[in-house]
């Protein structure tokens, strides 16, 4: 025969093996009124309530746990949007191409002089150099070191935004950073490489992350560290890369710009909508813009 409960007698209502759990939910009844305490035992911690409010505290406790069943929501991040291994695979094939066809000075053409990015010429309205110098490199290992780098972190980038958008983002932060660096550096500075789009990559990707914490409500220090883990990799990374052509120094304005550009059209693709990013036709159409935005400035290049 079970003794009966005085109803005074301290009842144990929920165990834990840490104390935080406990606490929690000692919150909760004391925000009804009802009498508890936290106690530390072998093995964690147990929340006692006297007899007579045993039921009402289960009730309660019983409510908030199914309330909070999905609580904290399980973040998981996005699918690999469509394209990222075509659109890796097409960039890489036209860097080669286009390494191969500046060295052979196909068709009889100087394609170094015609496509490499200059200050003078760009201010001088020959916009076109600011896509084309993303295609010519000084030697081997300037092409390799693009086409690894540019391989690791576009992938993420079009992982990110599909390979159509993701490519055409990177593009375009390449162009806007060459665009940039003829306006800020010296008119006589004559520079080559993809760098600043490498760079655009990364700069897209810690923008973009930065804005899809600070939509999910993330606290400041996580909300800022994929931009300070961005600055370290410009950092340790900017140093080498597109180079200044006659004097064989690393163009490090190109980079920065090429990031900060990155950074301000990755929390721009951010706010596309969704069904784009998951849309076959849309990444497509937008392959095609990058593309055709290539030919369009070699045409006015060998042109002009």
């Amino acid at each position: 025969m079970e003794r009966p409960h005085l109803p005074d007698e301290p009842l144990e209502l929920f165990r834990s093996p840490r104390p935080e759990p406990c606490r929690e939910r000692a919150l909760v009844l004391r925000a009804r009124g009802i009498r508890h305490t936290v106690r530390q035992v072998r093995g964690g911690f147990v929340l006692l309530v006297p007899a007579a409010e045993f039921e009402a505290a289960q009730v309660e406790l019983s409510s908030y746990d199914e309330e909070n069943e999905d609580w904290p929501p399980r973040e998981s991040l996005p699918p690999t949007a469509p394209g990222v291994r075509l659109a890796l695979i097409t960039s890489a094939a036209l860097l080669v191409l286009f390494y191969l066809l500046e060295r052979s000075q196909a068709a009889g053409l100087d394609w170094w002089g015609l496509g490499r990015a200059s200050g003078l010429a760009i201010r001088n309205g020959e916009l076109w150099r600011t896509v084309t110098a993303l295609t010519l490199h000084t030697g081997p290992p300037h092409l390799c070191g693009n086409l690894l780098f540019g391989a690791f972190f576009g992938f993420f980038a079009c992982g990110v935004h599909g390979g159509g958008l993701g490519g055409l983002a990177i593009l375009l932060a390449g162009v806007l950073g060459n665009l940039s660096n003829a306006w800020i550096r010296e008119p006589d500075y004559l520079s080559v490489g993809a760098s600043t789009a490498v760079f655009g990559a990364i700069g897209i990707l810690a923008g973009s992350e930065w804005r899809r914490r600070q939509l999910h409500g993330y606290g400041s220090l996580r909300r800022f560290a994929p931009l300070l883990a961005s600055f370290l990799f410009l950092a340790y990374l900017g140093m080498g890369g597109d180079q200044v052509e006659e004097v064989g120094r690393t163009d490090v304005l190109a980079h920065v710009t090429g990031f900060f550009w990155g950074i301000v059209l990755g929390v721009l693709w951010v706010a596309l909508p969704d069904r784009w990013r998951t849309s076959s036709r849309i990444q497509a159409t937008a392959a095609a813009v990058g593309l055709s935005v290539i030919a369009i400035a070699w045409a006015a290049a060998f042109t002009a």
